[in-house]
């Protein structure tokens, strides 16, 4: 486990992040994460600590070995038009009703995307509509995205549409298309 510290120079309050892999997660971790992801969004996740597929990364805050805020990257490819792109999606962003509005989500956020800059990644993408995102400097896409939509942890059907809530923020050079057809080659993050 690799512990992040003073991961948000502009936050409030010094945030410790700890970055856990995916295939390092314990099962105690799992079920933290879980039971705070059940406790907060209004979604059944069977209890699980993912919506549709495990991640590959998670970041959380925990205070005095409570698990208080959670975020999860996926890498994975996607195509932008024509062209194979890299890049991070951002998923289940949550932070337990008495510690919010203390940095921590932000703390988060900048601790993935500042990964994600160093990664191979030209883009972060999430879905979602909080003004956290935009501050943290994400734009609404407008693309339409073709995507597996999954059925809890079952795969359902393939669809092609606009989705309002699709933002993304590029971590290089390289501007978005926000013309061209996504194609997030599977299920959404």
């Amino acid at each position: 486990m690799n512990l992040l510290q003073d991961a948000t120079p502009h936050s409030p309050i010094n945030h410790k992040i700890e970055r856990i892999e995916e295939f390092d997660l314990t099962a105690d971790q799992d079920k933290a994460i879980a039971d705070l992801i059940g406790r907060i969004f209004n979604a059944d996740m069977g209890g699980r600590s993912f919506a549709q597929n495990r991640h590959h990364r998670r970041y959380i805050i925990a205070l005095e070995g409570v698990l208080v805020a959670h975020l999860a990257i996926c890498f994975r490819a996607i195509r932008l038009g024509d062209d194979l792109v890299d890049a991070i999606g951002i998923a289940e962003v949550v932070v337990d009703k008495p510690f919010r509005r203390q940095g921590m989500a932000r703390a988060l956020l900048e601790a993935a995307i500042a990964d994600g800059v160093h990664s191979l990644s030209e883009f972060a993408l999430l879905f979602g509509t909080e003004r956290l995102y935009r501050n943290a400097g994400f734009e609404n896409a407008g693309n339409p995205i073709k995507l597996t939509n999954m059925l809890g942890a079952a795969t359902g059907e393939t669809t092609i549409g606009p989705n309002s809530a699709f933002m993304v923020k590029p971590l290089g050079s390289r501007g978005w298309d926000h013309s061209a057809e996504v194609d997030l080659m599977g299920f959404s993050f």
